[in-house]
């Protein structure tokens, strides 16, 4: 009987995990650099197929003019790196570092190597991320007495609002009002639940979001590290908690795997910015950085601290050669 219930119980387990598992993708994980946008179908000139009217709009307004680095890479380089044998997964593109991230094994590596429209690999993890955790339950809060001062109406927050001058652009009528705010982090378990950031879930202002770790748009598991960032821009419980712009609009992206460190997080972040940028974000707020990983030979030294090194300086700086 004992068999049995194991048996029985190691079935329900399969089941119940079977969504997450088909959402994760075994191999090594490698960015491929493409050559060129040869034969792509877009154009610098009709920007609206790749990038949204506020994106647009945002470009517009700061001067940000729409460049070869901005088209997304060509299609037909995409359907050759699927077709090579051993089926390389394409897990997500770079527009500005004109690549994909690919999930295979190595054997599968050296056919891709050997496309002619490749111009070179990277590696960046040699393990696929582990299955979300899912998000445990979310503590509710009673609803505060009226506040009867300022200090009272931020609470334990007012100090570090204070400290940025918040208070005085809240009582000017700047609470993040027509603002789009990306935040890249490393997951927001009860974001969707929280007291204090009910009201961004009534009035729809979370806008979108990505996974970039596990694919997909479930954002509202992992680690809570992004759930505390979130509290501290859109939070808004007065006389217990008020963020610094709690009526902004915001866009949720799992770019960081906090059960291992390697150069994929680093792409991650880059198509979380890519994904901003194409949706017309205003501001992002990410609170990571990259520089030790678990290969210490993927590490960065203080040499690759140049801006030309790192995938994120990169995508910063722009590829020589193709705008």
């Amino acid at each position: 009987m004992r068999k049995l219930l194991s048996a029985v119980a190691a079935l329900l387990l399969l089941v119940a995990a079977a969504p997450v598992a088909r959402a994760q993708t075994a191999g090594h994980r490698y960015f491929v650099y493409f050559k060129d946008k040869a034969g792509t179908p877009y154009s610098v000139a009709q920007p609206q197929a790749f990038l949204s009217a506020r994106a647009l709009a945002r470009r517009s307004r700061q001067g940000i003019a729409v460049r070869p680095r901005d088209l997304p890479v060509s299609p037909a380089y995409l359907t050759q790196l699927r077709a090579v044998p051993g089926s390389p997964q394409v897990l997500y593109t770079s527009r500005w570092l004109n690549g994909a991230v690919v999930a295979c094994d190595s054997a599968t590596l050296v056919q891709v190597q050997r496309l002619p429209s490749v111009q070179s690999t990277q590696l960046l993890s040699l393990v696929a991320p582990q299955a979300p955790r899912p998000a445990g339950a979310v503590a509710s809060i009673a609803t505060p007495p009226a506040p009867a001062t300022p200090r009272a109406t931020y609470g334990p927050a007012y100090a570090q609002n204070q400290l940025l001058g918040v208070p005085g652009m809240h009582e000017a009528g700047f609470r993040g009002e027509n603002m789009q705010i990306a935040l890249f982090d490393a997951g927001f378990p009860g974001a969707d639940q929280l007291t204090a950031l009910q009201n961004v879930q009534q009035q729809h202002r979370v806008a979108s979001t990505r996974n970039f770790v596990d694919g997909g748009r479930q954002v509202y598991l992992r680690n809570g590290h992004g759930t505390a960032c979130l509290s501290t821009i859109g939070g808004e419980l007065p006389g217990y908690y008020i963020g610094t712009a709690p009526h902004a609009t915001f866009h949720l992206c799992i770019t960081e795997d906090i059960d291992s460190e390697s150069p994929v997080e680093e792409a991650n972040w880059l198509a979380a910015a890519e994904y901003a940028d194409s949706v017309g974000v205003d501001v992002i707020s990410s609170s990571l950085g990259y520089t030790t990983f678990d290969d210490a030979a993927l590490s960065h030294s203080y040499a690759d601290l140049n801006g030309r090194t790192a995938i994120s300086s990169r995508a910063a700086l722009g590829r020589p050669g193709w705008g």
